[in-house]
């Protein structure tokens, strides 16, 4: 995979909340070229929210309701599976209450292309409450007491992008496949 893949971004949710639309408005500002959004809900339809997420998020394409909680597992399956039969090469799983910086899907698919055999790649995590303080931005497995450990967890940003490093555990919150 080389230049600008096509990115679907899949937005799990259990309803309407404002933490949804902050999130599907950041798509809007990320400024990646080809990117695309299907939202999941977790839950019975919700009366006017299809329309009314397809009418203010031009990158939202297919909302799907579940029907019922079906957990996080299942219910971004059904998301995954929307975006690869739509033609996604590359998968961004978002949380509902997570807002990209503008140029995150940018910065996520050059690593991608930087480095082909990885897996999966996550981004640096933020505390919505503290937007310098890190809450996730990798994790080390220490296979004697299985257990992990986050070293930048709870430190103060810097403010400068960090080189990406190695992980042994990405967060779901932000995770592309």
């Amino acid at each position: 995979m080389n230049g600008q893949p096509k990115v679907t971004v899949v937005v799990l949710t259990l309803g309407n909340s404002p933490e949804l639309r902050a999130c599907l408005a950041s798509l809007a500002r990320d400024g990646y070229p080809d990117l695309d959004c299907v939202v999941v809900v977790n839950a019975p339809a919700i009366p006017g929210l299809a329309k009314g997420l397809k009418d203010g998020f031009p990158k939202v394409y297919d909302i799907t309701f579940t029907g019922r909680n079906l957990g996080f597992a299942a219910a971004n399956n059904i998301g995954i599976a929307k975006a690869f039969s739509s033609g996604a090469e590359l998968v961004l799983l978002l949380n509902d209450d997570a807002e990209l910086v503008p140029g995150a899907v940018s910065a996520l698919v050059e690593e991608a292309n930087a480095n082909p055999s990885a897996g999966m790649l996550g981004a640096r995590i933020f505390y919505r409450s503290d937007e310098r303080k890190i809450s996730f931005s990798g994790a080390g497995f220490n296979r004697r007491d299985c257990s992990f450990s986050y070293p930048l967890s709870d430190t103060e940003d810097n403010g400068v992008p960090g080189a990406p490093v190695p992980t042994d555990y990405v967060s779901g919150c932000a995770l592309m496949f």
